[in-house]
């Protein structure tokens, strides 16, 4: 079984910015790194699993024109009770 996953990002800023594929691969057994290269630079997007307590973390960093690594977003979800 082939252990890389492919995503398509959609959001509110329109088809142009979805036209980049995501290629993920696992980080370990409770999180994900989908990595987009392509349009204004590459971008990753890490969804990491709280065993404990059942919630997700999303980072979403982008690498600038000099190759350094920021965070651009992050969120927590959790399940509503």
């Amino acid at each position: 079984m082939n252990e890389r996953c492919v995503v398509h990002w959609l959001d509110i800023f329109g088809g142009r910015f979805s036209e980049t594929l995501g290629c993920g691969k696992r980080k370990d057994r409770n999180s994900i790194r989908f990595l987009f290269e392509g349009g204004t630079g590459p971008l990753q997007n890490t969804f990491t699993r709280n065993p404990r307590n059942g919630a997700w973390s999303m980072v979403i960093d982008q690498k600038d024109a000099k190759g350094k690594w920021t965070t651009f977003a992050h969120e927590s979800l959790q399940r509503a009770s």
